[in-house]
């Protein structure tokens, strides 16, 4: 994935912005399953 270099400026962007928002995905989904129902009971 490293090897991957955008041509413009633009591409570089939504790139960063595709990683950013799957690797949110990733750590909002690692947190769930590692609290469990103990989060959603203090909110």
């Amino acid at each position: 994935m490293i090897a991957l270099i955008p041509k413009s400026a633009w591409e570089f962007a939504l790139l960063t912005i595709f990683i950013l928002v799957s690797f949110e995905r990733f750590l909002k989904n690692a947190i769930l399953k590692l609290t469990g129902t103990t989060m959603t009971r203090r909110v």
